[in-house]
């Protein structure tokens, strides 16, 4: 069987360092170091649509990985910060003989 080959253009090291360099993605970076995620997400979904868009439509251009990579880490750090990952509110047990596991909020000790 032969190889499948990906015939798409390999971005050069010089594109790559545009996108890390890229003001909007600094911006990015800094907001999420400050814990503005809800801002963080949107500047990161502004700059990947304006990537796509300038790589003729290709969501999958390695050019797009970092942007992916931090709108990722932003949306992550937005969900933790909830603390309602899976829908229902989890809380750590403060009972040493818990050994720190997490409980719903509501529920009863067996």
């Amino acid at each position: 069987m032969a190889a499948i080959e990906d015939h798409r253009a390999k971005p050069s090291a010089k594109g790559m360092q545009e996108i890390l360099q890229n003001a909007t993605f600094l911006t990015g970076r800094t907001l999420i170091n400050e814990g503005d995620f809800e801002q963080a997400i949107d500047v990161f979904g502004a700059l990947l649509q304006q990537t796509i868009e300038a790589q003729g439509g290709d969501e999958l251009s390695l050019l797009t990985a970092p942007i992916y990579f931090q709108y990722g880490n932003a949306l992550l750090y937005k969900a933790e910060e909830s603390c309602e990952l899976f829908g229902d509110r989890v809380q750590m047990k403060e009972d040493p003989s818990s050994k720190g596991e997490a409980v719903e909020v509501g529920e009863e000790e067996a």
